[in-house]
């Protein structure tokens, strides 16, 4: 069998065909179960455009027209999404999707379609997925875990370059960018330089407990002289800060202490 002929919901044959629309906010009837967001980890993120519906993140289409798969395939797309995925065999996709039988995405597995031929006029049902342009570029990072297109919900994830920078604003967590509508959220990080070796001239003793490479912002160093009695110019304390070394006090850029 065809991938295309594939892509029908088994709805009405399925005894699961909806009189009413199944909205994401409808409150359920006295018996139902309620739905258990947190055990399928879904959360509703964004606005779905008008005439659509939510579920689980993703706005869906139910179109009241018929077409051909050909053309319920381009209708989706040029309504800035593709043909719905549904999983036939999840119960709460069941009481979302099932309520006619509808063109759905080949993409779907063989047993979740009724093999009408494409040129067949059905329903569709479309799922909203505007693509994104290029992600955000961020200075002193690398991205990965993300290839165009970039579809509706695609994640991308950024990390500082090592060795050399380290992260300064910002938590693992939110250094993504994610797809939603067309337009990247985040992401909501910067990388700041690592700070060289500090210079310690002739004489001088270096410590602190921070300091230690990699030599990241924040970190602060301490020198003394060995000759306690002789002269010296210079700080007695440096911060790092972004690939620099500055007094602690002036925020101006640190000298390294001389001992005479």
């Amino acid at each position: 069998m065809s991938r295309l002929a594939v892509g029908v919901l088994v709805l009405a044959a399925a005894g699961l065909l909806s009189h009413r629309p199944v909205l994401a906010d409808d409150s359920h009837e006295e018996g139902d179960a309620p739905h258990d967001e947190e055990e399928h980890g879904h959360q509703h993120i964004h606005e779905c455009p008008e005439g659509y519906e939510e579920f689980e993140g993703y706005c869906y289409y139910f179109s009241d027209t018929t077409a051909t798969f050909s053309e319920a395939a381009a209708q989706c797309e040029a309504m800035d999404g593709r043909l719905a995925a549904p999983d036939c065999h999840d119960e709460h996709a069941a009481e979302f999707f099932y309520r006619a039988v509808a063109w759905i995405s080949a993409d779907t597995e063989t047993d979740c379609g009724t093999g009408q031929p494409i040129e067949s006029e059905l329903p569709f049902i479309c799922m909203h997925a505007p693509t994104c342009d290029d992600p955000p570029f961020m200075n002193n990072t690398v991205r990965f875990n993300c290839e165009p297109p970039y579809d509706q919900q695609e994640v991308c994830v950024y990390s500082c370059i090592t060795p050399g920078f380290h992260l300064f604003e910002g938590t693992n967590s939110s250094s993504t960018a994610t797809c939603l509508d067309g337009n990247w959220h985040g992401p909501f990080m910067s990388c700041n330089s690592d700070c060289p070796e500090p210079i310690v001239n002739p004489g001088v003793a270096m410590m602190g407990p921070s300091c230690e490479a990699p030599y990241i912002t924040g970190d602060m160093c301490f020198f003394e002289c060995l000759d306690e009695e002789g002269l010296n110019i210079g700080d007695h304390d440096m911060s790092c800060f972004d690939g620099v070394w500055i007094h602690a006090d002036t925020d101006t850029e640190g000298t390294p202490l001389i001992c005479e």
